[in-house]
């Protein structure tokens, strides 16, 4: 069978919750997350993208390119830190000798921006699973892949290509068997030493791109985690990975909401599963049971060591001024509602008070919505979203 014992995967935007999601379904005996967020999969450079490449048919140098961008990505992936080995070394020493004295890290972010001609990883997705492992499981899945290198490259127009890389087939069904014997050699050690029989991956970019895992899984389950888009929006800010304009981080937030939207209106019930972070806090015990139901596990092979806290809930209130917050809902306000954190009313600018620095706004009150939200739900909102917008309301 393509997939006798599933996979889990969990989605969403950042900082939605899949994390802790991710945490919570490890902490169930029958399920393991072996790495946090294994970006070798639905990401840019990753399996989606060598096989979508691959499969669109032979060209010989748009094959190369995806052949060589998967190596690139996964070499990458393989180690926390810089790919500079001597470098690198330094800096994990620099690291142990600070911690000692302040019991912290030098900040990633800072690490690489201080010399940004040196590639760096925030991942190490590699070293989790074991290096040796890791590199042979690489090694057997690229032989299967690549049918023949070229190591006397050639020139083209960017220079000199060396080694050009020519896989051994376009086949599409092909590809994504190969990419399924390398996930399940990959998971084999984490599934075998927790004693599990499913193994659950909690990338955010898995909702984005559901319907390449559908495809690839027909029988495993998504966990679309959704949070208030407005505290999502708040835990952006500060965050290395997202742009400190505000207006620009949430059109991106926008975007990426009304994709998801039509991702989940595509794929069946069966396999996408939206919940909502509020409602399942909640009503812990009712959602929880809830989605061990979609999932097919036992609701009690949990060992209770993950919980899930309110405390970060309606933090946009605080984090933003009344302008920002008029901002945050002027652009997330279809997402709200699709989602069930409807305003009640959308929100309004009005002139600047001299000297104030802040518009004239009517924040939305906060709805923390219910937990699991069934796919045809959601789907409608989606639709009711999509109709015409009155004069004055906003659309995605």
């Amino acid at each position: 069978m393509i997939d006798a014992c599933p996979p889990i995967f969990v989605g969403g935007t950042g900082r939605s919750g899949t994390t802790i999601m991710g945490k919570y379904l490890n902490s169930h005996q029958s399920v393991v997350t072996p790495v946090h967020e294994n970006k070798l999969i639905v990401e840019d450079g990753g399996l989606r993208s060598l096989i979508d490449n691959l499969s669109a048919g032979y060209e010989y140098k748009s094959n190369h390119n995806a052949i060589r961008n998967f190596i690139e990505w996964a070499n990458t992936l393989r180690s926390y830190g810089f790919r500079n080995t001597p470098v690198n070394l330094a800096y994990r020493a620099a690291n142990r000798a600070i911690m000692k004295v302040t019991g912290k890290r030098i900040p990633p972010a800072k690490a690489a921006r201080a010399l940004p001609f040196l590639a760096f990883s925030l991942v190490g997705n590699g070293e989790r699973y074991g290096l040796d492992h890791y590199d042979r499981c690489l090694s057997d899945f690229l032989g299967k892949v690549i049918g023949a290198t070229d190591t006397h490259g050639i020139v083209d127009t960017e220079g000199l290509l060396k080694p050009v890389y020519s896989p051994s087939t376009t086949d599409r069904a092909k590809l994504l068997d190969w990419a399924r014997q390398f996930l399940t050699a990959l998971n084999a050690k984490a599934l075998e030493a927790a004693g599990a029989a499913r193994w659950c991956d909690d990338s955010p970019l898995n909702a984005r791109y559901a319907a390449f895992l559908h495809e690839m899984y027909p029988s495993a389950k998504l966990v679309h985690m959704v949070r208030d888009p407005r505290d999502v929006a708040a835990s952006y800010m500060g965050k290395s990975w997202a742009s400190r304009d505000l207006e620009l981080t949430l059109d991106r937030l926008r975007g990426h909401y009304a994709e998801l939207a039509s991702v989940e209106a595509r794929l069946p019930d069966s396999f996408f599963r939206t919940v909502r972070l509020e409602g399942f806090t909640s009503d812990f015990e009712n959602r929880s049971g809830e989605l061990c139901r979609f999932l097919g596990i036992d609701p009690e092979g949990f060992d209770g060591s993950v919980s899930f806290e309110a405390s970060s809930f309606g933090r946009w209130k605080e984090t933003f001024s009344e302008r920002e917050r008029a901002l945050v809902e002027h652009y997330l306000q279809p997402a709200c509602e699709r989602y069930g954190y409807s305003s009640r009313r959308p929100a309004t600018f009005g002139p600047v008070a001299a000297g104030s620095g802040r518009a004239s706004a009517r924040p939305s009150p906060d709805c923390s919505g219910a937990g699991v939200v069934s796919a045809a739900t959601s789907r409608r909102a989606s639709r009711q979203s999509e109709q015409p917008a009155a004069a004055g309301h906003l659309r995605p």
